[in-house]
């Protein structure tokens, strides 16, 4: 069938709704909505990812960020990577630690964590560790970002 995704019962636009509905509320609202079961909507976001996802967003990064967020109130950590250029997010994984970001510099090789210029993070030393074992001539950028100045109105 060419309207669906192989391995499937939806058809793609289906699928491209359930996925874009995973970026923008939790999956119990999806059920609901959508009318499908809690794992249905795991599988539709694996294979909508799996066809999706550009195989090329790892190649050619200069200058990444790299962060943690939590969830499940603050006892699960996500690692994630930002390309600054693209202003992208290209790679994440649970957890916080430097076997985390270790597992990045795997995915991507050592030829290409030879080419990072700089890294921006935050002060933790899990971070710091992994990118100084697997790219010490990145420049380390550990500072904050000044905040935008705003203008103030003048009085009448």
């Amino acid at each position: 069938m060419p309207f669906a995704r192989h391995g499937t019962r939806f058809t793609r636009d289906f699928e491209a709704v359930a996925a874009f509905l995973t970026t923008r509320t939790d999956k119990t609202s999806i059920c609901r909505f959508l009318r499908v079961d809690w794992d249905t909507i795991g599988r539709i976001a694996e294979r909508v990812t799996a066809d999706e996802l550009d195989p090329d967003r790892l190649a050619g990064l200069v200058s990444i960020g790299v962060d943690e967020i939590s969830w499940r109130k603050h006892h699960k950590y996500l690692t994630l990577v930002t390309d600054h250029g693209s202003k992208k997010i290209v790679w994440g994984k649970a957890g916080k630690n430097a076997a985390t970001l270790d597992e990045f510099f795997t995915v991507i090789g050592s030829d290409a964590a030879a080419q990072l210029e700089t890294v921006s993070m935050d002060m933790g030393p899990a971070f710091a560790k992994s990118v100084t074992e697997h790219a010490p001539q990145a420049d380390d950028r550990d500072r904050p970002v000044p905040r935008r100045q705003t203008r103030r109105c003048k009085p009448l």
